[in-house]
């Protein structure tokens, strides 16, 4: 096996990495934390302001957005070769690699307490929020669209659609259950969390390289 392609797959299995760190996290919180409640609490509940074991699980969720961006390089690397499709791939990589930016940057910028009165830093972390779950999103799209007229990877290319189905649809759930006040919005939100997690962890595995077409 070329020197490229095992550095290919070393970056590319920082996705299932990052999934297990994310996964990690919000499992430990919880556990952590008495009377959590992960059907309809956020996560981001568990590093708001004052939150107990913030150090450890803010090391956690930084430590997985360091991962996500190593994973887009490897998306970015299995795409550098695909000369006909080579500017979807750059740009999903590009799209995962700024996701991964956003999200490093929103650990020091916690959510307020819920019922607390509003600051620029709680403020900061939902506009972050909400351009991590848009990057995310695109993300995904861009990936199906780059592996959709590839015959080795055209599975992973309607597996990524589904994906964006299912996190379009949970993400709405979750932002019209934390709106209306029902409380199963953190379960929501983990399903739309969750399917983006899977598909970084199934990617990084084993997406195909363009010489397998």
């Amino acid at each position: 096996m070329k020197a490229h392609s095992v550095n290919q797959r070393l970056l590319l299995l920082a996705g299932p990495a990052a999934a297990v760190a994310y996964g990690v996290a919000v499992v430990l919180g919880g556990l952590l934390r008495p009377g959590y409640s992960h059907v309809s609490q956020a996560v981001s509940e568990l590093l708001e302001v004052g939150a107990p074991n913030k150090a450890a699980l803010n090391t956690l969720f930084l430590a997985y957005n360091v991962l996500t961006a190593v994973f887009s390089l490897g998306v970015f690397r299995a795409g550098a070769n695909d000369k006909s499709r080579r500017a979807l791939a750059s740009a999903a990589a590009t799209v995962l690699l700024a996701g991964a930016v956003v999200g490093f940057t929103t650990v020091f910028f916690p959510q307020d307490v819920p019922g607390t009165p509003a600051t620029v830093t709680g403020g900061m972390h939902i506009a972050l929020a909400a351009l991590s779950s848009l990057s995310s999103m695109a993300a995904i799209l861009l990936v199906c669209l780059w592996l959709r007229n590839r015959s080795a990877a055209r599975g992973y290319a309607v597996y990524s659609l589904v994906t964006l189905i299912v996190v379009f649809v949970t993400g709405g759930v979750a932002a019209a259950t934390t709106a209306a006040g029902i409380p199963i919005n953190g379960l929501a939100e983990r399903l739309t969390i969750g399917a983006f997690l899977q598909w970084m962890f199934v990617l990084g595995l084993g997406l195909p390289s363009p010489g397998a077409d």
